[in-house]
């Protein structure tokens, strides 16, 4: 039950008959994999079987195949082939996957066009440990998801649909783990790779990045050290300044972890990461370009829009195998400092004549997790998991407006209020503490069928508080002293699944789980009091799959049909001063969709591959809000949910061949789809609101000696320069709809890569 105290889509025709069309799908799959067990067809000697990832997404070991949940498990070499070389390229190999630029350079992860302000809906995992970000602002921890950089990566798990009961909170919509490669214990190892490129419309850049393994005591103890330096080219260029490519992007990092195994059955690993980016805000004026008065990628304002995100996090990690069960604990202490600059000019220039005026904002989040579980090790017909989790996130932020310099862009420092150059001051600050107990069972009533059950039962506290010592007075934002709202919550999540192994090829599975986010309460802003507490959302999701292998696993073909139900949906609006972002409950939104994947290894040496999705997510009824509270664009029954596309869609080819008796090549080739969305539920204004949709294709050829252990590559994205837009911004900080701002995808970008393992 929700406690709150403050101290002063309904499926359209085409979308049913998707469904229906993918239902009959099921049963065409199941007859002809079945049939395919007593096929005789030669099939190549090489072909890779994609069943063979094992993946822990179930919190133990098992094959990707037989994993009864809808899943895309992607080995470390296959994103270096497709040129991913961070968390928001994995689109090109997820369906159903998004990532949703934000306006102050964060972005958030989308599953199944799971897609609200509030806390994450999609868990991100660097092994063990669930990422988080602050609140900020706009109540908004969801947009501002780190970019994580891969390299040694073992693989990456992206889980759709809610993963709540072994999860939690953020995991509403799915789950993405980022997987490394661990410690050896045997042998010394290592790898440097370097990368050059240039960006159409902008500069040149750079990357080097390297690991290397030692043993410290053979089979005992051993140390695995990663580090990255990257200066990325920038392509939007600020006229007013006279600066070109000002969003070049630098970032250095690294990661070191040790493995101390003092007996065969006991494992403990600790870890240290550091990441750190610095570079300018990629937004461009967008209506010039779109009414066809101005190029892509040229933004005139008068002052630069810097950004910094700096991670640091420590994790240590415990495994404990016993004779029929094994113990898993994880420990995590993150440390990120976020920054950015805004320029508000164009709107707050009419109140407060002169100088370019600078939204400056500061966040500090500092958090800490604990779990322990202990899962079944045995081949038992009963398999379990049990376990337990806390977390607890506290943020600091400030947003201050202060001018800068007319000449260079740069804001003024030191800033004061007498002086003009500081004329609005806020701080806000955050708690949020987390507590959960879990089980997941399993239970194969014969070799073919197995039946599972999960629960979780949570508990959560937030705290939220902040004061405006000066105000914007001339837009009647008054100063006001601190206050705080507070929230609390708890309740269970289920989950249910049965799945039936028709044949050593063919998986069957149906499920139903259920996820949910923390509610909330806005930060103080002298808010009516109806306006600052707002609950949790949750859903239910209704799901089911087939997963099969044909012709000795030359085709592996996978699919999952699925429905939602939404409800309380967290959305974001303005306050009545129509400035500032608040989140309220308004809405419940049903969302049916068909995903799938396909790999085919026709030859030796020759893998297609192609993953898609289709998802219509809608509202059931109005958006009711209370009075005070302003969402633009407010939905109406049957509207669809914002900034989600229906359909995504991605495709590749590979080719692998022996140049000789001593060199291999690799060609390839692959394409990525997102179809058009719009910026608001309510569909008034194509020319503010509409975000088209767009195609980006890339290619790669390469040589290189597996035995030297050195590859070169040649590589380019956005082949053919599309203008890929990801997000529009039309709000009144920005001065309206002559000063829309669009991010976008990176221009077209050729470079060679180099490798060398040792």
């Amino acid at each position: 039950m929700m406690n709150i105290a403050f101290s002063k889509a309904r499926a359209s025709g085409g979308i049913r008959r998707a469904l229906m069309v993918s239902s009959c799908m099921v049963v065409l799959s199941a007859a002809s994999a079945a049939g395919a067990q007593t096929a005789t067809t030669q099939q190549p000697a090489d072909a890779q079987e994609v069943g063979d990832i094992v993946v822990t997404a179930l919190r133990r070991d098992t094959t990707l195949q037989k994993t009864p949940l809808s899943i895309t498990a992607v080995r470390g070499d296959t994103l270096s082939n497709a040129n991913i070389s961070d968390s928001t390229d994995l689109v090109k190999v997820a369906p159903g996957l998004t990532f949703a630029a934000n306006s102050d350079g964060g972005s958030r992860i989308v599953l199944r066009n799971i897609q609200a302000a509030g806390e994450p809906t999609v868990g991100l995992y660097y092994g063990e440990t669930p990422l988080t970000s602050p609140l900020g602002n706009n109540n908004d921890a969801g947009e501002a998801t780190p970019n994580v950089r891969l390299f040694d990566v073992e693989r990456v798990e992206v889980l759709r649909g809610p993963q709540g009961t072994l999860y939690g909170s953020s995991s509403m919509a799915g789950t993405v783990r980022l997987l490394f490669n661990n410690p050896n214990l045997t042998d010394y190892e290592g790898k440097v790779a370097g990368q050059a490129m240039t960006v159409d419309h902008g500069g040149t850049g750079y990357e080097v990045q390297g690991v290397v393994n030692t043993p410290l005591v053979k089979d005992i103890l051993a140390v695995r050290v990663v580090g990255f330096y990257t200066d990325a080219p920038g392509w939007v260029d600020y006229p007013v300044l006279g600066k070109k490519n000002l969003n070049t992007t630098k970032s250095r990092g690294g990661r070191a972890m040790l493995r101390f195994q003092p007996m065969e059955n006991l494992t403990l690993d600790g870890m240290a990461v550091i990441q750190d980016a610095t570079g300018n805000n990629a937004n461009w004026r967008y209506n010039t370009y779109r009414d066809g008065t101005g190029p892509a990628y040229v933004q005139p304002l008068r002052s630069t829009q810097p950004q910094s995100d700096k991670l640091r996090l420590y994790t240590g990690n415990l495994k404990w195998d016993l004779d029929d069960f094994a113990i898993v604990g994880n420990v995590s202490w993150l440390r990120r400092n976020r920054g950015y600059n805004w320029d508000s000019s164009d709107f707050l220039n009419r109140f407060y004549p002169g100088a370019p005026l600078v939204n400056v904002v500061r966040q500090r989040v500092r958090s800490e997790t604990q779990e322990l579980r202990a899962s079944s090790t045995t081949e038992s017909p009963l398999q379990w998991t049990v376990g337990g989790f806390h977390s607890l996130r506290e943020e600091t932020s400030s947003s201050l407006i202060k001018a800068a310099d007319a000449t260079t862009g740069e804001v003024v420092f030191p800033a004061t209020v007498a002086a003009g150059t500081l004329i609005y001051d806020r701080r806000i600050n955050s708690r949020l503490e987390q507590t959960a107990g879990y089980a997941d069972l399993s239970y194969k009533l014969f070799d073919a069928l197995t039946l599972n059950a999960g629960a979780r039962y949570y508990d959560y506290k937030v705290t939220v508080g902040g004061s405006i010592p000066i105000g914007l007075t001339r837009i009647n934002i008054r100063p006001s002293p601190y206050s705080e709202g507070k929230g609390s919550d708890n309740g269970w999540l289920y989950k249910f699944n049965v799945s039936y192994q028709a044949t050593p090829d063919l998986l069957v599975y149906a499920l139903a789980s259920s996820g949910f986010r923390p509610g909330g309460a806005n930060q103080a802003l002298g808010l009516p009091a109806a306006l600052v507490p707002y609950k949790g959302d949750s859903m239910w999701n209704y799901e089911a799959g087939v997963k099969s292998s044909w012709l000795d696993h030359a085709i592996t073909a996978n699919f999952d049909i699925f429905h939602i139900d939404w409800k309380n949906l967290q959305s974001t609006g303005f306050d009545p001063s129509g400035i500032f972002n608040i989140v309220t409950n308004a809405g419940t939104v049903g969302v049916d969709g068909i995903e799938g994947d396909l790999a085919i290894r026709p030859v030796r040496g020759l893998t297609l591959t192609a993953s898609g999705s289709y998802i219509v997510s809608k509202l059931k009824g109005n958006q009711n809000v209370p009075g005070g509270f302003t969402i633009t664009g407010a939905g109406l029954k049957d509207d669809n949910v914002p900034r989600t596309p229906r359909t995504t869609a991605q495709a590749a080819a590979q080719y692998d061949w022996d140049v000789s008796s001593s060199l291999q090549g690799i060609v390839r080739a692959d394409v990525s789809y997102q179809s058009t969305q719009w910026m608001f539920f309510r569909r008034t204004d194509a020319a503010t609101q509409r975000v088209p949709g767009f195609a980006t294709v890339g290619a790669k050829i390469g040589i290189g000696n597996e035995d030297a252990g050195w590859h070169v590559d040649a590589f380019v994205t956005n082949l053919f320069d599309k203008v890929g837009i990801l997000r529009i911004d039309n709000t009144t900080l920005n001065g309206g709809p002559t000063a829309i701002r669009a991010t976008s995808i990176a221009p077209r970008t050729i470079g060679m890569s180099f490798s060398k393992s040792f």
